[in-house]
């Protein structure tokens, strides 16, 4: 196998749960950022330049976006809204779901969900990709959940992989290889930082609050590179509404109307 030229760092926001109302979000999110695999250090300088910016020590850890204040929030966002990779999001509106086992199997919501962010990472590699590059795969790493199995995901993707020319799936095969899927804890990779922002900034825009409130702030700025190219944007590999009752929502729901703005 040859060693992976790219790498993709995945997040969620939300939770797979059906009780809504009760406890259960309206959406689950899961994001992806994907860059060469040498994009780490332009990660940590960002982080270095939000230290000082902030009047931390060298040492301070950058906290996850639920737990910074606003300020932290917004700063980091900023300075990672143009950094030289590209994000995808899948988003699960979970009240439209219709297949039963779908809304109650949370493994197997978050197995669907999952392929579709994985089908847009190859499509992204493939954007990246150059002739005579050193490489085509990719190294997925999802920020580890130990209530998750992502060995049920490896085996799902093995088996897609091993049927490609039966099941109709819409991966690019030459940029993912089932073997270099794995979790890693969120403080052992830096790009899962970056992947929980994307995530938690796009949870806070859509998710409601008690009172209907939402924040589009953080999201907006961290979608607008996105949301600028046709390609990447809504419908594209930026985006990515299911079932397809959700595209409903973000055509008349204010939530998404930020989408439409930039």
């Amino acid at each position: 196998m040859n060693e992976p030229l790219y790498i993709a760092f995945i997040d969620e926001s939300g939770c797979d749960g059906d009780k809504f109302g009760k406890g259960s979000s309206e959406f689950l999110i899961l994001s992806a950022v994907v860059g060469i695999g040498v994009m780490e250090p332009d990660i940590h300088m960002r982080c270095d330049t939000l230290r000082h910016m902030a009047g931390k020590s060298d040492d301070w850890q950058i906290p996850k976006f639920e737990k910074a204040n606003g300020s932290i929030r917004w700063a980091a966002c900023k300075l990672f809204a143009d950094l030289n990779f590209y994000a995808s999001h899948v988003i699960i509106h979970k009240p439209s779901i219709q297949d039963a086992n779908l809304r109650t199997d949370r493994n197997r919501l978050y197995r669907y969900a999952s392929k579709f962010l994985v089908e847009r990472i190859s499509w992204i590699c493939d954007a990246m990709h150059t002739p005579g590059a050193p490489g085509t795969l990719c190294e997925i790493v999802f920020s580890q959940d130990l209530s998750r199995c992502y060995q049920s995901f490896k085996d799902y993707i093995s088996l897609l992989s091993r049927n490609r020319e039966r099941v109709k799936t819409s991966i690019n095969w030459q940029h993912i290889d089932p073997a270099l899927i794995r979790d890693a804890p969120f403080r052992h990779e830096i790009g899962l930082l970056l992947a929980d922002y994307h995530a938690s900034a796009l949870g806070l825009a859509v998710e409601r609050k008690k009172f209907g409130q939402y924040d589009e702030r953080y999201a907006k700025v961290l979608g607008e590179p996105i949301l600028k190219s046709r390609r990447r944007g809504v419908f594209g590999f930026g985006y990515k509404f299911w079932p397809g009752e959700a595209e409903e929502l973000y055509k008349t729901d204010e939530r998404f109307g930020w989408m439409k703005l930039v």
